[in-house]
This record gives structure tokens, C-alpha cells and sequence, in this order.
């Protein structure tokens, strides 16, 4: 198997262990557009262990059954500040019944950048109370959903069997 010049330079600097990157759901359209319109995300501090924080970057994740053809992974924001704030003082969104008293972490990114390429859901997404996270490397370089949660070994497997299309993850 050929790889790409300096695939496996960047390989050996990538920290698995380091899983930095939120994948955020979203619950409709008009929370995309708010968190899109006003650079920020939030999540129920429940759904956060203390071993995830930090938190360096935030991708918005668009579930099948709620967006449908335009389901994946479009934007990803590096977070510029994060803290824990109740419920109702998140303006931007008016929140549901009965969670005006809760505890949420809100998280301001820098902006949203678009990927390249979508990451696309593949058989199934994350559902929600099941937040997932992963590393800015994967982020950049998978094309299906499943590929965010690769572990080195998997990756080391993938390009020694070449196969596609999570070959494709290795790409520059």
C-alpha cells in the first residue's frame, strides 16, 4: 500500500488519547441556525465528565431523523470560552419547560467553519443523551460517521488491508 507523503509523520504527532473535540447534537433547525447565528453551543452539564473537559473545538452533528438529507456533520468551532451557566440565562434559545433551573455548560467558539466534505452519517448517529467526542484529526479526516472513533490501532489496521471506503481517512 502506497500512503500519502507524510501520512505517517502526521500518524506518530497525533495524540489518541486526546479527545478534545464535541460532537454536539442538535435538536432542530432553528437551534443549528441560533448556535450558527450567535457562535455558541450548549449542552446539559450532566452529559459532561469532568475527564472531558477541556474541550477545544465543538462539531454541530444533524441527525437522520431530524434533517434528513442534510444529516452529518457540516460546521466544527474552536471554543474560546466555556462555562457553566443555568439554563434560562441562555438567551439566544428559549429552553424548554422545566429546564430553566438546570445547570449547562455553554461553550463560545471563535466561528463555525464548513469541513470540506461533510462527514455523513453511516447506518446511525448519536442519539440523544449519548454525546460523543473525538480528536481534531479525525474530525478533519473522516468521511462517515463511525470513522470519528477510530483508535490508532484501527487506523493502522485500515491502511495496512486498504480498505475503502475508511482507506479513504488517510488522505491529505
Amino acid at each position: 500500500t502506497v500512503l500519502p507523503y507524510g501520512i505517517e509523520e502526521k500518524l506518530k504527532t497525533v495524540d489518541w488519547n486526546k479527545k478534545d473535540v464535541l460532537v454536539g447534537l442538535l435538536r432542530n433547525p432553528n437551534q443549528l441556525n441560533k448556535n450558527y447565528q450567535h457562535n455558541f453551543y450548549h449542552i446539559p452539564a450532566n452529559e459532561i465528565n469532568e475527564e472531558d473537559l477541556p474541550i477545544h473545538w465543538v462539531a454541530l452533528y444533524q441527525s437522520q431523523n431530524i434533517f434528513k438529507e442534510n444529516s452529518g456533520i457540516y460546521y466544527y468551532g474552536e471554543v474560546i470560552r466555556s462555562f457553566r451557566t443555568l439554563r434560562k440565562n441562555i438567551k439566544e434559545i428559549v429552553p424548554r419547560p422545566g429546564t430553566e433551573n438546570e445547570v449547562y455548560y455553554r461553550f463560545d467558539v471563535k466561528q463555525w467553519i464548513p469541513l470540506k466534505e461533510h462527514i455523513k452519517v453511516k447506518e446511525r448517529g448519536p442519539q440523544e443523551h449519548e454525546f460523543k467526542f473525538t480528536n481534531y484529526f479525525l474530525l478533519q479526516n473522516s468521511t462517515i460517521f463511525p470513522e470519528l472513533f477510530f483508535k490508532n490501532e484501527e487506523i493502522e489496521i485500515v491502511i495496512c488491508e486498504d480498505k475503502s471506503p475508511a482507506r479513504e481517512l488517510i488522505r491529505e
